[in-house]
């Protein structure tokens, strides 16, 4: 055999025994994240009036202070009310991403780059070996709420058998029509490869690289936080509870009033993922 025997540090992936003549590993699995967003964004007055819920609302603000001359109002900066803000935020559990239809895949074999040709020659090789995906979506319907916010959102991938590893990453989803992100996630492992040549034997080191591409789709959630303002053009008192005085201001909390469904808007994407294998070295010699 033209490898020598040496023990690997770590595996790249748990699902494929290394190969003998591993001598050493390189870095963790990475994740690529964007930092150009945000988990939340503030709720404007139009877009309070856009959620699931607002109907509702209305009416139990009707129901409370009376059906007047009012105005709404969303992180209002006066004093007495800038305690109270109103924000958009992504959900905080993952986004799963379905993969659609079925992978389509090509593999190719590649040199690692060197060769050994004499008399019991020695070539030390580096190369990468694991798991990488890229993928590229498109918003195909955007959230009714928080237009144009960009959301740092955490994506989780399945595993597809045979095809892709289950994985997650974090990127920036813009909430408008036909807006694309894309995103990154690499496990790879480098490791070093010591080979000898026989004898009058000339050698060389291959891997074999499987590539398919996967159709996806998901939903990211935007849900409402906070508190609106009822503003009123003359005093007001809450129905029944008159005793406590008149105001020109009344709110209500959304956690309060709305269940996470009446304030959640769903932006739709589509896209693919192109998902790559490096798997197991190949020794020959000729």
């Amino acid at each position: 055999m033209p490898f020598l025997p040496a023990t690997h540090l770590r595996n790249a992936r748990s699902a494929a025994a290394a190969p003998p003549y591993f001598l050493q590993s390189g870095p963790l699995p990475t994740i690529h994240r964007r930092e150009d967003a945000s988990t939340c964004v503030k709720l404007s007055s139009d877009d309070v009036q856009k959620i699931p819920g607002w109907k509702k609302l209305e009416s139990i603000a009707n129901d409370r202070w009376g059906k007047h001359k009012r105005n709404i109002v969303t992180n209002d900066e006066h004093s007495d009310t800038a305690n109270y803000p109103a924000t958009i935020c992504i959900a905080e559990e993952s986004i799963k991403v379905r993969f659609t239809g079925q992978p389509t895949c090509q593999s190719s074999k590649t040199s690692a780059g060197g060769q050994v040709d004499g008399t019991n020659g020695t070539l030390m090789l580096s190369v990468a070996q694991g798991f990488t995906a890229t993928s590229q979506y498109t918003i195909s319907e955007a959230a009714t709420i928080g237009v144009s916010g960009t959301f740092l959102g955490k994506l989780e991938f399945p595993e597809v058998a045979d095809v892709s590893d289950a994985f997650t990453t974090s990127t920036s989803i813009t909430n408008t029509q036909t807006k694309s992100f894309s995103t990154q996630y690499s496990s790879l492992d480098t490791v070093t490869l010591r080979v000898t040549s026989p004898n009058g034997k000339k050698c060389d080191v291959g891997t074999t690289v499987k590539r398919c591409t996967l159709q996806g789709e998901g939903e990211m959630h935007l849900v409402v936080f906070g508190d609106v303002w009822f503003e009123y053009d003359s005093k007001q008192a809450e129905k029944g509870k008159e005793s406590k005085g008149k105001h020109f201001k009344w709110r209500l909390h959304f956690e309060d009033e709305l269940t996470v469904a009446e304030r959640t808007s769903i932006a739709k994407f589509k896209g693919s993922v192109i998902a790559s294998t490096r798997a197991t070295y190949n020794g020959t010699c000729a």
